[in-house]
Formats: structure tokens, sequence, C-alpha cells
């Protein structure tokens, strides 16, 4: 059929099936005209074609073959990095893929933004950082507003605030308009705890912006929006209507927290349902798997004798694990702990895990196994230690607060036998509140069905329970409640048990200078109040299921 046709006639005809949605016919005339001569439009839309037509796989076929023809063109690499980069998610090809690219073309500022973007994506920010000072140098290279923003997304992950703000700035000032630039600026201040500064930029946000998600739900957890404004009474009235699908429950959750701050705990229950049931549709195959995680762990280490062994080239460095359920205070001991001269502060870091996971692939071992293995614990201590000196540089005393380090006290216990381990708790119904409150990045799936959110507290307590029997003395207990009720006698007998001093400026916590990216970074700003406390009896009349 293509035969009747001159390359002009054919590109005309392409052009029209696509207009009358015929994809598949358009497809078949865009893969002829590709063969004959590499044309950018055609390409794109091929491309286009195939992701419409779900056919990605199809595509990367058809554009290898075509690679293979015109290796020099950098258009068809640039078409396969997206659809392997979008779609099939094969970072490796990508990367090859960009490496060739760059290697014809060392300027092509496409695909250097891509690179970026990928080491990003793969954690891999420190080959960034050197990639970004080597193209910094080519003058030759004229960076865009997209390059600085990946840029500063890059400084912003490493926690390198100056360089991302920098960066951020250099972006909007080429003409990024877009509001996700000054949402994280935004972001970048609330970690620091400028508060004002971070509300006049998710406000700027806004202003571009009116249903920027990230805006208006951060907003509203630093208490910066009100339920009187025309932003938050137009995204309810979209709710109402059924205008807002797509990630629905970023601005419930919003709405939820303007009305609990207004005290109006019955609007507040009712956007905290809205809010969990939609993000439980999207991630309620995940709930099993983390109650069966949960349940897995003791049966690893029951009936186990073994001992631990100091690992004399970890000693000089001592971890302090906070560990425990989310949303029970962990932050607040962070900043309190960490404003000793002496102890720093990392974050909730996945560290222990990684070096685990690394080291049990390494010996080629089940992990269900791993209690046997005792030639494993000194590799994944040392291991560890290792990830630590290579982001944060040494310090005697420094602090992991990954809650969900209470599933490793077993791995801790016989690598990092060094290690303190602190567990902090509260109120059950205010943490269960609380978790159901809050609107997590990434995993805590079990937290938005209420029954599975009941299901895991009662499995962590269990567990914790088994931990203590094999660990009572290596673990120390400390509440919420007696940090707010008794602040100097709590923190003078756990600085104690840490052995080192307690002092002055540790009441003064809320000075603490330190970033925090949790979702207690605002609230640990402020002096100690009873706010959080016995705060789920404003809702046992709206949501009774959560406590009963």
């Amino acid at each position: 059929m293509i035969r009747k046709y001159t390359k002009d006639e054919a590109f005309k005809e392409f052009k029209k099936l696509i207009k009358k949605n015929n994809k598949t016919e358009a497809i078949k005339i865009g893969k002829v005209l590709l063969k004959k001569q590499v044309n950018l439009e055609v390409l794109n839309l091929l491309t286009e074609l195939y992701i419409d037509l779900n056919q990605v796989d199809q595509g990367i076929k058809f554009y290898e073959e075509v690679d293979n023809l015109f290796d020099e063109n950098i258009d068809i690499k640039k078409n396969l990095i997206k659809l392997k980069n979008n779609h099939i998610k094969d970072y490796e090809y990508v990367e090859l893929k960009i490496n060739e690219i760059l290697t014809k073309n060392p300027e092509d500022l496409e695909t250097i933004n891509t690179k970026l973007e990928l080491q990003r994506i793969t954690n891999k920010n420190h080959d960034a950082i050197k990639y970004i000072n080597k193209i910094k140098k080519n003058k030759k290279i004229k960076l865009n507003f997209n390059t600085y923003s990946i840029i500063g997304t890059i400084y912003h992950e490493l926690n390198l605030f100056d360089d991302a703000k920098k960066n951020y700035q250099l972006s909007i000032k080429l003409g990024n308009k877009n509001s996700n630039v000054y949402t994280n600026i935004a972001l970048i201040y609330q970690s620091l705890g400028d508060l004002k500064k971070s509300k006049e930029n998710y406000i700027k946000a806004l202003k571009i912006n009116k249903t920027n998600k990230e805006a208006f739900r951060s907003l509203a957890f630093i208490n910066g929006i009100s339920s009187k404004n025309k932003i938050t009474q137009n995204i309810e009235n979209l709710i109402a209507n059924n205008k807002i699908n797509k990630d629905l429950h970023e601005y419930a959750f919003g709405l939820s927290k303007i009305y609990d701050t207004e005290n109006d705990f019955k609007k507040a229950s009712k956007f905290l349902k809205v809010a969990n049931r939609s993000k439980f549709i999207n991630f309620n195959s995940e709930i099993p798997k983390e109650i069966r995680l949960i349940r897995s762990i003791k049966k690893i280490y029951v009936n186990d004798n073994y001992k631990s062994i100091t690992n004399t080239k970890n000693i000089k460095m001592k971890p302090i694990f906070i560990i425990g359920m989310p949303r029970t205070g962990s932050t607040l001991l962070e900043q309190i702990l960490t404003m000793h001269s002496s102890i720093k502060g990392y974050g909730e870091l996945k560290y222990l895990e990684r070096a685990t996971q690394q080291e049990v692939k390494k010996s080629n071992i089940k992990s269900v196994l791993i209690s046997s293995y005792k030639d494993i614990w000194p590799k994944i201590g040392e291991n560890y230690i290792n990830q630590i000196k290579n982001s944060f540089g040494e310090s005697k005393y420094f602090i992991d607060k990954m809650p969900y380090n209470f599933l490793n006290i077993g791995i801790i216990q016989r690598a990092l036998p060094q290690s303190k381990i602190i567990h902090i708790y509260r109120n059950k119904n205010d943490n269960l509140l609380s978790l159901y409150q809050q609107r997590f990045d990434e995993g805590n799936a079990y937290t938005h069905d209420i029954e599975s959110l009941k299901t895991y507290y009662n499995e962590y307590t269990e567990l914790m329970d088994f931990w203590n029997l094999e660990y009572k003395k290596d673990i120390y207990k400390i509440s919420y409640e007696s940090i707010i009720h008794e602040f100097n006698h709590t923190i003078s007998k756990l600085t104690e048990w840490l052995e080192i001093n307690y002092t002055k400026e540790m009441e003064d916590f809320h000075l603490n200078k330190k970033s925090t990216n949790t979702a207690s970074n605002a609230q640990v700003r402020m002096k100690l109040n009873t706010k959080g406390i016995d705060k789920y009896k404003n809702y046992i009349k709206y949501l009774p299921e959560l406590f009963n």
C-alpha cells in the first residue's frame, strides 16, 4: 500500500492517519519513512504512537534496527532513551545510550540533563556532583533552567541546602515558570526551621499553580493556610464535585490538617477518610508484604544462642539507634541529643538494611538462615560503618533514627554490638491517630487502612516484647509523654545510660540548626507542649473504629 506514495505523500498520509486516530496504520507508514530517512517529527510522533498503543517493546525493537542503520543520528538514541527510561526502567541500557550520544556530542544539553536525572534517580548523586563540576568548566555548554533545576534537586537530596537554593534560584532567573521550583525552595527553608520563608515560597508556588498538591499540603502542615482561603475553598469544591482523581489523597490530607488546626475535627476526620481511602486503593497490595515481614522476623532469631563478639574495627564509632513505630517522637529525641557536641544526627537511614542485603548476597545464603552464619556479622557491621564514613565522615557517636530498625535489633546486636538502642514509644491511641493522619512519601501502606494499621501495631508490640526478653539490658525504653512532662529527669537518665553528660543546651533543642526532613520538622522547632498528648480524644466520636 505504501509503495504507491511518494515520500511527501507518505508523510502527509502518516499525519492524516494520526489525526483520524488510526494509530496502527500510522505506525506502519512511520516505520517505512524512518527506514528511508530520519525525520525528527516522524520520529517523535512515532514514539508517542508506540506509547499510546502500549507497544513500547515493539518500538524499542524497531528503533534498535534503525539505530544500526543510522548510528550517527543521536535523535534515534534519544527516543530509545525515552522509551527505556520512562517505560521499561532499564537504566543500564539508558546509561549506555546516553554515553553513546555524549561521545559524539559532549555539549548536547538535552542528554546532559537526562544523564544528571538518571544519576539522581539511581542514587549516584556523588557521581553527579563530579559530572556537574565537569560540565560547569566547559564554556561551550550553556546550561538552561532545566539543568539548574535538576542540579538543585541533586544538592537538595544530599542536604547541601545552600548549593541547592543557589541552583534553584538560577533556574528561576533563566525563566523556570514551574511552581515546583518554589516548592523545593520552601521545603529547604522548612527543613532548616525557617517557617516564615518556607510559607512565602509555598505561596509563590500556589500563585503560579493553584492546585500544586505538594505546596498546598505542605503549607497546610505548617499551618500556613486557612479554610477561608480561596485556594482551600477551590480545592474543597473540586473534591466535592469529583473533579480531582489523580493524587486526591495529597489534597485531602492537606484539608484534614487545616480543619484539625481549626479544631473542626468532624471535617478533619471526613477528609482523613477520603485521603486514606484514595491512598489505600493505590497501595493495598503492599500491606500483606509489610505484615508478613514483621511476622517473619521472630522466626529467624527464636531459639538462637549466638553471643555477639565486639568487632574491634568498628568500636571507635558508636551508633545510637532510635527505634519504634513512626510518629512517636524520634525526631524530637534526635534534636535533643544532637545538642550535645559529640553526637551527630543523620536522620532516617536505610544503610543497615542495605549493608545486610549486600553481605547476604555476597555470602550466597538465604536471609531466613542469617542468624546461623556467624561470619557474616562483622562484615555487615563494617559495611554499615563504611557507608556512614563515606556519607558523613567519622564521629564517635551518631544517631540513625530509622524507626523500622526495630525489625533489625537481632542484626544490630550481632553486627554492631557497641551500639546503643533507644526504643521510643507513646500512647497507643495517639500513635495510631498520628499514623493515620500522616501522608508518607513511600512505604507504610498499612497506615492507610484502619484494620491493617491496628494489626501491624499489635505485631510491632509482640516483636518488641520478644526483643525485650532477649536483650532487655541493651534496649533503653523511653516514652514521648515522659519527655514532655519530665524533661530534665527523663533526658538526664537517658544520657547517663548513653554514658555522656547531660547538658543545659539540650533544653533548647528547638534552637537546633540541624536540618530535619521528616514530617515532624515543623513541630521540633517549637518549645515543648502537650498538643500531641491525648489528641485522639478529639477523634473518638468520628473515628471510633480506629481506637476500639
